[in-house]
């Protein structure tokens, strides 16, 4: 199941655990994404079918798009964007 997903969504590394017997534990099987591209491409895939954690998804995707960097120099923000997190963020005290 696990690889027909992963090749029609064309993304995420598939990892298998298997547990020695002595342990009685099922083969483990998971599904890794963690490129953000790849998080919003997933999400706006599922969207559709999604009904509780719909805004929840929505949510992330508009987080994705607002920062879509992971670099720490302010530079390789696009200024809208730059704009967009500062307004967001202005009255927020850490």
């Amino acid at each position: 199941m696990l690889l027909w997903v992963q090749e029609k969504l064309q993304c995420g590394n598939i990892y298998i655990h298997k547990l020695p017997p002595e342990r009685k534990h099922k083969t483990q099987y998971q599904w890794r994404i963690a490129a953000r591209e790849q998080i919003k491409k997933i999400l706006n895939a599922v969207k559709p079918y999604l009904i509780i954690k719909k805004d929840q998804a929505e949510r992330m995707i508009e987080y994705i798009r607002l920062k879509p960097y992971r670099g720490y120099r302010i530079s390789d923000c696009p200024p809208q964007i730059l704009k967009t997190i500062q307004r967001k963020y202005a009255n927020k005290t850490y």
